[in-house]
């Protein structure tokens, strides 16, 4: 390594697992950046002062302090509080907790409380609150508003106006986040969202004969005369959700947030004065398009909840690192940060569990770190969340790690301010595909779950990866993979040929290229827009659950077969040349995934899926063996590598 300099405060950690950050630079030639949130790396917790006598925040906030932290997250769920009447506002309280933070040199981000509507209003307006599949929402617990009823609407507005007026130029505010996680639950089915869909539909296909065709209306003779004709199948017979149908409330569902979440930012962006602006997403793959919302904030967040380290398999880590790409690759700048992470280990786990979450954060290119949260409530639905403080209001088993932790990232969090991630390996997200296949699931065909192993696997190249959205300019990469493309617009197409005949190296897998925008099929043989590319030929396809014995054969010289889990697809080359190739039972000695020269550049083409997340790790290391990708750092399969540039240099983390 040229020129390295270690940055951090030890090499190498002994824990459960092994893991841990070596943070390394190396000069570099001159080159842009952009300023982040601050010229620090934000670290510090959620607090609710509303829910403590006021007596108890001065030692809070000093507490606070003293541990190192810089910035704390209030206000989220406090609406009955700014706003106890329809139109009445106490901002007192508030002031007077900014105020002692600010004297504990504590920033604040202040929330818009709309994610949990006070009494008042829901008895005043029943409409506020949405439905599912049972019905109308019941008062109490959160969310669950409706993001289409006028009285909500009018109503949020009119509590994010009467904050921002008040505290916009409160030099103590640094940031805003909108609402709470917004998307999560993931429906609504209320009257008001009905007609909104209606009219959306009516917006995005102009006729109801253009919209029959698309749905398939057709079958089963689901063949609609007029837009008011349109129902939720919640209770149906048989059947429910036809295919495009599904996949349209899905995007409405996405589109009505993304209009809700600009509606609060508009009112917040009129009166703010340097203060940023964000929301914290459950997760950057549920529900709602993250990226078309990163236009209208400053900052991407999410809650990364992932699991703890030491206690699973560590692929279980990647899980972070995915959200941490996605959400750098949603914004030009990069600019992104975790908005709630946990602050201890369970027992018997490792007390660095913070620390380390953290700098894979930080090396992932994150802006910050808030911990979830100060104190554990004492009722509520979350009375005794594990917090930095215990019941007893001293700090918790991680004290020691925190401490470290904020007093390195005092130091090095400044330096790395303005630096960037550079990337030539790039996975495709696109959330068309997740709305139609599935989210938030653990079936092995579900979307989330085949790209993140797919992208658990290509991070045994040891180089950075961008998670990007279908219209992203591709031609930077070396390698783009696209798992689970089933739905696939012609101009996608155009760019995603363009770019292996310029050179780029795609990777496809079973089901892909079969199904327009409206997600019907195409009249093409499978792999539908891409067979010719991949040089490949699907005339049938085979369930490994219905008594088809077969193993995927190990890549070159690797022994291990991996067992298939949903798809034996029966791959005829056309062109293409095999890379691994079936074994066992009737399609034994069959190609299971193939490469193609197509112009000057390649389409891997993998025919099958498994469970087992080392197959993913196999053949990433079968491209890298065959295509020449080095690893920016030499280390095992279960260390994970990434690097980020300032103008003068660059930085290599290594967490093992």
């Amino acid at each position: 390594m040229r020129n390295s300099t270690v940055l951090s405060t030890s090499a190498i950690l002994s824990l459960f697992l092994p893991a841990c950050c070596i943070l390394t630079a190396r000069a570099e030639p001159q080159a842009s950046n952009s300023v982040a949130p601050s010229n620090r790396f934000l670290v510090g917790s959620s607090y609710y002062p509303e829910q403590w006598d006021p007596s108890r925040w001065e030692d809070d906030f000093r507490k606070m302090h003293d541990i190192g932290f810089n910035v704390v997250r209030m206000g989220e769920f406090a609406w009955a509080f700014f706003e106890p009447a329809a139109g009445h506002f106490e901002f007192a309280w508030m002031d007077r907790a900014i105020e002692v933070a600010k004297r504990h040199g504590i920033s604040v981000i202040l929330c818009t409380p709309t994610a949990s509507v006070p009494p008042w209003l829901r008895q005043a307006h029943p409409d506020v609150l949405g439905a599912n599949e049972r019905g109308a929402f019941d008062y109490g617990g959160r969310k669950g508003y409706s993001t289409e009823s006028p009285a909500m609407l009018e109503a949020a507005d009119r509590i994010v106006t009467a904050l921002v007026k008040h505290f916009g130029s409160n030099p103590g505010v640094i940031g805003w986040q909108i609402d709470n996680e917004p998307g999560y639950p993931f429906m609504n089915y209320d009257r008001h969202m009905l007609v909104a869909y209606r009219k959306w539909l009516q917006l995005r296909y102009g006729s109801i004969a253009r919209l029959n065709t698309a749905w398939g209306g057709a079958f089963w003779s689901n063949w609609y005369d007029r837009w008011d004709q349109i129902e939720f199948p919640l209770n149906v017979a048989e059947g429910g959700w036809q295919p495009g149908m599904k996949l349209d409330y899905r995007r409405f569902f996405a589109d009505s947030f993304f209009r809700y979440v600009q509606r609060q930012a508009r009112i917040l962006r009129g009166a703010v004065k340097r203060q940023f602006l964000f929301t914290n997403w459950p997760d950057t793959r549920w529900s709602v398009d993250v990226v078309r919302t990163a236009a209208v904030l400053d900052v991407t967040a999410w809650d990364n909840y992932v699991a703890e380290p030491g206690r699973t398999d560590f692929h279980e880590q990647f899980y972070s690192g995915f959200g941490h790409d996605q959400s750098r690759g949603s914004r030009p700048d990069q600019r992104f940060m975790v908005a709630e992470q946990g602050s201890q280990a369970s027992a018997g786990g490792s007390l660095e569990k913070a620390r380390l979450q953290t700098y894979i954060n930080l090396g992932h290119g994150a802006d910050g770190t808030i911990f979830f949260e100060w104190r554990p409530p004492l009722g509520g639905a979350e009375q005794g969340y594990v917090s930095v403080l215990q019941l007893d209001g001293t700090f918790g088993p991680s004290e020691k790690v925190l401490r470290r932790l904020t007093s390195e990232l005092a130091r090095v969090g400044p330096e790395l301010a303005s630096a960037k991630t550079d990337s030539d390996i790039a996975m495709l997200f696109s959330y068309d595909n997740q709305w139609w296949q599935g989210f938030w699931t653990r079936t092995p065909a579900g979307y989330d779950q085949e790209i993140q192993r797919y992208y658990s696997g290509l991070k045994a190249l040891h180089r950075n990866i961008d998670v990007v959205p279908p219209t992203a300019d591709l031609n930077r990469y070396r390698l783009v993979a696209a798992p689970g493309l089933q739905i696939v617009s012609d101009e996608l197409t155009a760019r995603l040929k363009a770019y292996v005949n310029q050179g780029g190296i795609l990777v496809l897998n079973a089901r892909a290229g079969l199904r327009d925008p409206d997600n019907r099929f195409r009249e093409l043989a499978a792999p539908g827009v891409f067979a010719g590319i991949a040089g490949v030929r699907i005339p049938a396809t085979a369930n490994p659950g219905r008594g088809v014995a077969a193993e995927v054969i190990a890549f070159d010289d690797v022994s291990t077969g991996f067992a298939p889990a949903t798809i034996l697809e029966g791959i005829e080359p056309a062109g293409a040349v095999p890379l691994a190739s079936y074994r066992g039972g009737a399609m034994n000695g069959r190609p299971a995934v193939t490469v193609n020269a197509s112009g000057r550049g390649f389409v891997v083409y993998v025919g099958t899926d498994s469970r087992d997340l080392k197959f993913y790790d196999a053949l990433a290391l079968a491209l890298a063996k065959r295509f020449g990708f080095e690893p920016l750092i030499e280390a095992p399969i279960d260390v994970e590598v990434v690097s980020r540039k300032t103008a003068q240099r660059e930085y290599l983390a290594k967490d093992i």
